[in-house]
């Protein structure tokens, strides 16, 4: 996800509150993060990204399942 300025810290103190995100990473040098988010759907997970669309946007999408 990126995210620009203010929404920062807003975006930050928002996924502290979504228990889909089990770990989250800064990427150096840039207003990014990567983010490792547990869904059991490619449905929910876009469910769970969407809502972060007034903070931030996607740069990437990874998905893989567990069988």
């Amino acid at each position: 996800m990126v995210c620009d300025g203010e929404k920062y810290k807003q975006f930050l103190a928002y996924i502290k509150t979504v228990d889909a995100i089990r770990e989250c990473y800064h990427v150096t040098g840039s207003d990014a993060l990567i983010m490792k988010i547990l869904a059991h759907s490619i449905e929910e997970l876009d469910g769970i990204v969407m809502k972060f669309s007034p903070m931030a946007r996607p740069t990437q999408v990874l998905s893989s399942q567990i069988f």
